[in-house]
C-alpha cells in the first residue's frame, strides 16, 4: 500500500484524534510497520468575520476620503447630486461618483476605506453593490493597499457597464494590518458609478488554533516510533471546523486506524 492522503473534518468542540496501527502476530512481511507524516491543521473554515461594513445611509461615513484629484471640487458624494435612484441593489444611501451631474467637467475621483485591520485573518475579501452606467470611455477601478494608501496595486477594472453585487478575493491582504481599498473613478461627460454595501472579511488564525499547531509538531518530534499509536489531544473546533491532512504510509499488514 502506497503513501495516501487523508482529510478528517473536526466538528466543534474538544476532541482526541489517534492515529492507531495494529499488528498481526501470526504473519510478518516487509518492514512489517506504518508511518505518518504531515501532519497539517487547517483553522478558518467557519463563517468569515467582518472587518468593514459600511451602507452609507446616513452621508458620508467616518473614516472614509473622497479625494477629487483634478481639483475640480468634483468627487465621490454621498448626498445623490443628480437626484438618482439606487441602482445598486442596496436600499437607501450610496456613494456616487456623478460624471453627468458634473456637466462638462473631467472626474478623475478616488473613495478610500478607512483604515482595515486584517492582522491574523486569512481569506480576506471586498464585496459591494454596485451600478457602473457608462456610455463613453469611463473606467472604474478597485485598488488595494497594504501599506495606508502609500502604494497601491490594481484587483479590479470594468470599462463597461455592470450592475450587481462583486466579490473579489483579497490574497494579498492575508494576515496584514495596514489596508485601505480605493473606488477610483475616471471619466468625461459620461453617467455614474454607484457603489453600496461595502463589507470586507477574513477567516480567523485564531492565536489557540496556532498554538495547538505547534504543540502538535512538538508530541511528533517527541513521538516514540516504537508505540504502536499517535494521539493529539485537544482539538478544538470552537472558532471553525479543523481539517486533519494525514499522509498513511505502505502497509504490509493491517493499515493504519483512525479515531476520533
Amino acid at each position: 500500500m502506497d503513501w495516501q492522503q487523508a482529510f478528517l473534518s473536526i466538528p466543534e468542540g474538544s476532541h482526541t484524534v489517534r492515529w492507531a496501527y495494529t499488528k498481526d502476530i501470526s504473519f510478518s512481511d516487509g518492514q512489517d510497520a506504518g508511518w505518518l507524516d504531515e501532519v497539517a491543521f487547517a483553522a478558518g473554515a467557519a463563517g468569515p468575520d467582518t472587518l468593514l461594513s459600511t451602507s452609507f445611509n446616513s452621508g458620508a461615513p467616518s473614516g472614509w476620503t473622497a479625494i477629487d484629484y483634478l481639483g475640480y471640487d468634483e468627487a465621490w458624494s454621498f448626498d445623490n447630486p443628480g437626484g438618482r435612484d439606487n441602482f445598486t441593489g442596496g436600499t437607501g444611501g450610496f456613494a456616487i461618483a456623478d460624471c453627468d451631474a458634473a456637466l462638462m467637467l473631467e472626474l478623475d475621483t478616488a473613495l478610500i476605506t478607512p483604515t482595515i485591520n486584517g492582522s491574523g485573518y486569512t481569506n480576506v475579501a471586498l464585496e459591494f453593490k454596485t451600478d457602473f452606467y457608462v456610455e463613453g470611455f469611463a473606467v472604474a477601478e478597485i485598488d488595494l493597499s497594504l501599506n495606508g494608501g502609500s502604494t497601491w496595486m490594481n484587483v479590479w477594472t470594468r470599462e463597461t457597464e455592470y450592475t450587481g453585487l462583486v466579490t473579489l478575493s483579497l490574497p494579498q491582504a492575508a494576515n496584514r494590518s495596514n489596508l485601505r481599498i480605493r473606488f477610483h473613478y475616471t471619466g468625461y461627460f459620461d453617467w455614474w458609478w454607484q457603489v453600496d454595501d461595502v463589507k470586507v472579511t477574513g477567516a480567523s488564525l485564531s492565536s489557540q488554533g496556532q498554538g495547538m499547531l505547534a504543540e502538535w509538531r512538538q508530541a511528533w518530534e517527541d513521538y516514540d516510533r516504537n508505540y504502536s499509536y499517535f494521539t493529539l489531544k485537544g482539538v478544538d473546533g470552537r472558532r471553525c471546523t479543523q481539517l486533519i491532512r494525514t499522509l498513511l504510509p505502505r502497509l504490509t499488514t493491517v493499515p493504519l486506524s483512525r479515531a476520533s
